[in-house]
């Protein structure tokens, strides 16, 4: 998000209003009624969206009303920032942008094969940016262990559908917990799936269950669970279809 000249981008500026506001990107894609990609895609842009086409002429022109600023600062830059300002006297160049520190940026993640052959989560674009302190409130853990990716598979179908996107909390090693629903590298490759913890013949067992009823659900002991899968992180909310 950060600038090389000395003047804020246009996502920068959006930013900047939405920072003010208090509105993280689901909030103001919620209120303009669009999707969070888009206002993600907003937010990496240097320069504005063309106006040509009637639909984002709509979109930016509600952004600007929603986060009360003048359209022609949120396209250009054109002081006064906000619309019942007459402080004309003041340089865009005082506008300077920068991230608060108590704001974290919770990218979308794909799926990629790292150097050591094993599936990782990495950031390929911004996906929205919230407080610290929000994420920490509503989802329970450190914000840099957040992400979001997109569903493919239909293994979990009536709960997750693909296209779907969910938040994810990246898995450093932790407890699995019973009930939860992880993604998982397994065998058969990447797969979402709710794990249950039980005891079968005083044995330790998870099973990997799916609400797909086409596919079969599976309990493996502890040590071929660890043997054969290896989680990537845990689903902490689903979010509406792209």
């Amino acid at each position: 998000m950060s600038s090389s000249s000395a003047e804020p981008t246009f996502g920068e500026r959006l930013y900047s209003a939405m920072e003010q506001a208090g509105l993280n990107n689901t909030d103001v894609a919620t209120e303009v009624g669009v999707s969070d990609k888009t206002i993600g895609r907003y937010l990496n842009r240097s320069e504005p969206p063309s106006l040509d086409r009637k639909k984002t002429e709509k979109t930016v022109k509600a952004l600007a009303e929603l986060l009360d600023v003048r359209l022609d600062w949120l396209l250009s830059g054109e002081r006064p920032v906000r619309r019942d300002t007459t402080d004309e006297n003041s340089s865009p160049r005082e506008q300077s942008f920068q991230v608060p520190d108590s704001f974290h940026k919770v990218p979308v993640a794909e799926v990629i094969t790292g150097p050591d052959q094993k599936l990782h989560l990495d950031p390929v674009e911004t996906g929205f940016f919230a407080s610290k302190d929000y994420l920490q409130s509503r989802y329970g853990v450190r914000s840099e262990k957040l992400c979001l990716m997109h569903v493919t598979g239909d293994g979990m179908r009536g709960i997750l559908e693909p296209g779907q996107q969910v938040v994810l909390a990246r898995w450093d090693g932790e407890a699995l917990r019973d009930g939860v629903i992880y993604c998982l590298q397994g065998p058969g490759g990447l797969m979402l799936r709710r794990l249950r913890l039980g005891l079968r013949e005083e044995e330790d067992v998870i099973g990997i269950q799916s609400s797909n009823e086409e596919v079969e659900n599976q309990w493996r002991s502890t040590e071929e669970f660890e043997r054969k899968y290896r989680p990537l992180g845990w689903v902490l909310e689903s979010r509406r279809s792209l």
